[in-house]
């Protein structure tokens, strides 16, 4: 953390942990899977250093928007084949149990995450993305969860998350196949929040980041904990959760700058406070 803030504080915008790359655009900051050359598989090595970045980013009380994406136009085709061939029973275990570590810090990151998806976001990959506030998908882009066909089947979340974004019938359907859907079919299954076009897609998620950003830090966040936790609770104890942490957003100097600003009509400054 004292590193990712060091670098900050010098000016610097970008800078690379081997096979993961942070960019600093203002409030957002970009996680970007940096292993080109195998079109972004993960191995253990990308995914320790993805949780300790996000780690990191905890304690960093200027980020307002995470994007997690590749740094070529491609997510992630999935895990290291070449690695996970040479797994054991005990090693694949933990790797699944590695993975799932790690999409639960994305999943509890206190700002919202987009997962940007572009060309491909397969197995591992697709799990990542699902572990994000939700996912934004360039036209074409490719995302499924094909390790069957490899004589696995998913282990670092992915089916269960993705049963509670679609249902069974649509999770075992794409699960039981292997057969990858394109954006546009995954929008329509419910898995997919937006999908844009290709040629603009960083351009056009660095927009909507930024559009969440400069909304009031509190309120994104609280919410972000009421719909996360009230998901899986009885409907009474989800509803009392979204009044009282309702209640407590009067309290905050945003809600006074935020009402104010309304009725001068002008632009609010949002501290976070």
């Amino acid at each position: 953390a004292a590193a990712l803030r060091e670098r900050a504080e010098r000016g610097e915008t970008a800078w690379p942990m081997r096979t993961v790359r942070v960019e600093r655009h203002g409030p957002v900051v970009w996680v970007l899977l940096d292993r080109p050359e195998v079109l972004n598989s993960l191995n253990s090595d990308v995914l320790t250093q993805l949780g300790s970045t996000f780690a990191d980013l905890e304690r960093e009380a200027d980020v307002r928007a995470v994007v997690l994406a590749g740094s070529s136009p491609v997510f992630a085709a999935g895990a290291d084949i070449a690695e996970m061939e040479r797994k054991s029973p005990a090693e694949g275990l933990a790797f699944g149990f590695l993975g799932q570590r790690v999409a639960e810090r994305i999943e509890r990151f206190p700002a919202p995450v987009i997962a940007l998806i572009e060309g491909y976001a397969l197995g591992g990959g697709l799990e990542l993305a699902l572990a994000a506030d939700f996912i934004v998908a360039a036209e074409g882009a490719q995302l499924g969860l094909p390790e069957v066909t490899v004589g696995i089947h998913p282990g670092m979340g992915g089916a269960t998350r993705l049963t509670r974004l679609i249902g069974r019938a649509r999770t075992k359907l794409l699960t039981y196949t292997g057969v990858p859907v394109r954006a546009e079919e995954a929008a329509r299954m419910g898995f997919v929040a937006r999908v844009v076009p290709a040629g603009t897609a960083r351009e056009a998620t660095q927009a909507l980041a930024e559009e969440i950003a400069a909304r009031a830090p509190l309120g994104v966040r609280w919410v972000k904990q009421v719909i996360d936790r009230g998901m899986d609770a009885p409907l009474g104890t989800g509803l009392y959760l979204e009044g009282e942490s309702a209640g407590h957003t009067f309290g905050t100097s945003d809600r006074t700058e935020g009402m104010r600003a309304f009725l001068e009509r002008r632009p609010p400054k949002f501290e976070g406070k």
